[in-house]
């Protein structure tokens, strides 16, 4: 896996961050209907390197536990993958 973690494929060379969206990220512009903190999406997104960090995280509010998150990009883009993570699963209604 040369050096890869948490994923099925070999990175070769470059290594996965090279793949990663961060950069092309409209990060002002994202946005998050239903959370918490009214900013919190914005934050979620991380360069490669800070990719382990637990924190921030993205609550959705008791009434409605479903995230809608908006994410634009400054240029075109083809999301092959989108890694979460989940500290806890709360009851699923």
């Amino acid at each position: 896996m040369s050096g890869c973690v948490s994923h099925d494929h070999d990175c070769g060379d470059v290594g996965c961050a090279g793949s990663s969206l961060y950069k092309v990220i409209n990060h002002p512009g994202v946005t998050c209907l239903n959370a918490v903190a009214a900013d919190a999406a914005q934050a979620v997104f991380r360069p490669w390197e800070r990719r382990h960090e637990r924190e921030p995280v993205l609550e959705s509010n008791e009434d409605d536990a479903e995230l809608l998150v908006r994410v634009p990009f400054t240029s075109d883009v083809k999301v092959s993958a989108l890694p979460c993570g989940c500290h806890t699963v709360a009851a699923v209604r």
